[in-house]
This record gives structure tokens, sequence and C-alpha cells, in this order.
């Protein structure tokens, strides 16, 4: 081997460690940069020269050659944002942002609104996920817009009653005006006084198709051992009925319960109103009770003990909503929540995983691109096959180690030198070769 070829060698090392330099360099650099993926330089030697000699052909080494720049794609910390719409992908998994129909890759979340309601990366791409129609997530994949709309009101159509009724109600003694015999036209008795008048009395806000709130009061009468009779009543003065007065008991439904003795309800009837009547300007209203046993599955009320109580009531109408919050779900879900209390999905991120992710080409700016080392991207949702969980409010930061990224600087930086070294070695030998001639 000549000298020259020796030059050239040292000038390989020089050139392959110097790159190695450079990735460690732009790892250290990155540091601080959300969902960096720090590379390793690995280096081969160069294709060896043959030469021949007694022994018959022999390799001659010629230098090393920087042979590829692998990407660490272990996971890096997760860090709280308090960000609502910052995503941090816990596993597997990259998010697909988009310019028009040009498609990249991230891991970076920092995601916000922009002026029409897309969620956009601080680079201004939006983010694609599957729309969701009233709170349900569709299959349709697009690049995700939240609504700022208003929920609209829904008028109750359901009221579902927890309670106990007090199995030792004297029936044998009629209070001085039972609830039976009040006239509930909103005309000739009090809500104050039908409440006095009954037995056990509970109340709930309801909804009419404005969105509007209403109080109905639901008053139990015992009518005997093992029988109650009940009415619900509203304020009449809220109502269009001829004459009702503001405090007016006006009945709107009415039914029975009766229960066996062991407590349980096995029969109950509900009857509406005869009088036609709505709320100002809303549609009719009506509503079933649902008192579990034979009437319903959801609530539950029995007969038992000394005392009547209300376990839970509830309805299912509301009042419009505005958007107050978003908040992002394990599944990658985006759930709205409104100023009447109400959260629904507005959409769901995706992710996308590659059957060989370390072929994504590197694009800058946290992108990366298909190539054909990576093959195409399979999308769907979060804590779905085999990809990873969304954690809302947070972000991935570099998994770059800083110990690890020092000694690598150390050895590499050695081997620069020694590198150095040779070409300093090989220069003062031609050097004394020329000065023998």
């Amino acid at each position: 081997m000549s000298l020259f070829q020796t030059l050239s060698i040292g000038a390989t090392g020089l050139g392959a460690n110097g790159t190695g330099l450079q990735v460690v360099g732009d790892n250290i650099a990155n540091m601080g940069t959300t969902g960096f993926k720090s590379g390793r330089a690995s280096f081969a030697d160069i294709v060896p020269e043959l030469a021949g000699g007694l022994g018959g052909l022999t390799a001659m080494g010629r230098g090393a050659m920087l042979a590829g720049i692998g990407v660490d794609r272990n996971q890096g910390a997760v860090e709280s944002t308090g960000m609502p719409l910052d995503v941090a992908v816990l596993g597997e998994g990259m998010f697909q942002v988009a310019r028009g129909d040009e498609m990249f890759y991230t891991r970076d979340g920092h995601f916000q609104l922009d002026k029409e309601g897309f969620i956009v990366t601080s680079g201004g791409l939006h983010v694609r996920g599957y729309q969701a129609t009233d709170g349900v997530v569709t299959a349709s994949m697009a690049d995700l817009q939240v609504s700022k709309a208003p929920l609209a009101p829904v008028a109750t159509t359901n009221i579902t009653l927890d309670a106990m009724l007090a199995a030792d109600v004297d029936t044998t003694t009629l209070p001085l005006t039972p609830l039976a015999s009040l006239t509930l036209d909103g005309v000739a008795t009090t809500l104050a006084d039908a409440g006095a008048a009954s037995d056990f009395a509970t109340s709930t806000t309801v909804y009419d198709s404005l969105g509007r709130p209403h109080d109905v009061t639901l008053l139990f009468e015992a009518s005997g051992p093992s029988d109650w009779s009940w009415r619900a009543v509203v304020d009449a003065g809220d109502t269009d009925v001829a004459g009702g007065l503001a405090g007016g008991a006006f009945e709107i439904a009415s039914g029975t319960a009766t229960f066996d003795t062991l407590g349980n309800l096995t029969a109950a009837t509900q009857t509406a109103t005869p009088t036609a009547w709505t709320w100002s300007g809303s549609d009719p209203f009506a509503f079933n009770l649902d008192m579990g046993g034979p009437t319903g599955t959801v609530g539950s009320i029995r007969m038992a003990g000394s005392n009547s109580y209300t376990a839970a009531i509830a309805q299912d109408g509301r009042s419009p909503g505005t958007l107050t919050g978003l908040q992002v779900e394990s599944d990658g879900t985006i759930t709205g929540e409104y100023t009447n209390g109400q959260r629904q999905a507005v959409g769901q991120v995706a992710l996308a995983t590659f059957a060989a992710p370390e072929g994504l080409a590197r694009l800058g700016g946290n992108l990366w691109g298909v190539s054909q080392a990576s093959g195409e991207p399979a999308l769907g949702a979060a804590e779905s096959g085999g990809r990873g969980s969304a954690i809302g409010a947070s972000l991935e930061g570099s998994n770059v180690d800083l110990e690890e990224q020092f000694v690598a600087l150390i050895e590499m930086q050695r081997a620069y030198s020694a590198n150095t070294g040779v070409i300093r070695t090989a220069d003062e030998s031609l050097q004394a070769l020329i000065q023998l001639v």
C-alpha cells in the first residue's frame, strides 16, 4: 500500500467521523424539539482492494465510509402542558397532517384551532382524523374541524325516578285535605297546598322544545297497604292554560303504582291530562315516568321502611349549549364541553403506523414523509391495531439522551483526532522520502 493510499484512508476516516460528529451535534441541538427522534451514524469499511502476495490474493482495506443514519424511535418523555389540544402519543403511531393534498407525519402534537375551526399544527398544517356528527364519530377521514355552533335544545321526554316510598303510611285515617280530593286545574289549588296534601313529593327541572327550564313536581299519595297514586303538576302561570295563576298547581299527568309484599313494583299506570296545554311558544309537552319494574329499565321505585325519600331523579332534556372547552381522550376522541353541562365527541385524531418506520424520509419541521422503504401508512384510532394511546394536554419530548451523546461525541472526536494523526504521519513519511531524492 502506498503512502498516498494511507493519506486517502485517513481522509475517509476524517469524513466518516466528521459526519458522526454532525449527527451527534444535531441530536444535542434538538434536545428541546417536541417529538424529536435522535439519529445514529453507522459506518462500514470501503470495498477492499485485492493485492497479490506470496500467499495469494490479499484484501487491502481502503478506509471507512458512512453506511447510514438510523433513527432511534424509542419513546420520549411525556410532559403535561395544560393546553387542551396538545396531544402526546404513548406507544406506536404518528399523526397525519396535511397541506392541501400533501400528507406528512409527525410526533409533534402541539395543536391549536385556526379561525375556521380547523385543528392545525404550529406550522399551520391541518390535522387529519375522523369527523363526528351529532356527537357520533364517523368513519369519514378528513381534516379535523371543530364546529362552534351551539348545541340545539332537546325537549324532555323521560323522567327517571329512583325513590323509596314509606311502607307504614297510615291509610286508614285520611288527611284533612287528601290529595285525591284536590282540583289541580291551575286555579283552585296552589303548588304549596298540593305538596302539603301529598304523602311524598319530589321535583325536577325539565326543558321544553325551546330549551327553557320548568319545574315538574311529582306528588305521591298512599291509597292502600300496597297501592299508591301519583300526580305530576307544574306552575300554571308558566303555561297557556286559560285562567292559570302563578303558583297554581296544574296537573299534566297522573298514574298509579302497586307493590308486592317485598316492596317490588308490580304494576304502574300513567295518564296524560285531558286538557290541551303548552308552555308559551313551545311544542306540546309530554313525558314518560320511568319508575323501573314493569314501567321501565332505568328508574327504580320501591316501598319499604318508614320514610319516603328520593335517591335520584333525572331527565333527558337539555337547554342550548355553547362550546366552552375541548378534551382529548386516550383513544384520540376530542370531546367538546358545553355550557349546558353536555359533553360530546367533535372528532377523533387518527394515528398512522408503518411496516418500516425507519424508512420514513426526514423532511424537517418535525415532519416525515412516505418513501418506498417505509411503505404506505395504516390509519386508525389510538389504542387499536397496536397503536399507542393519546395523552391530552401533554407533549412528547425529544428522546435524546445527553449522556449517551457526550460519550459518542468523545469517541468520535478521538477517532477524528487519530485519523488526523494517520494523515500527519503519512505526510511526514512522504516528506522524508522526498528529501532522499
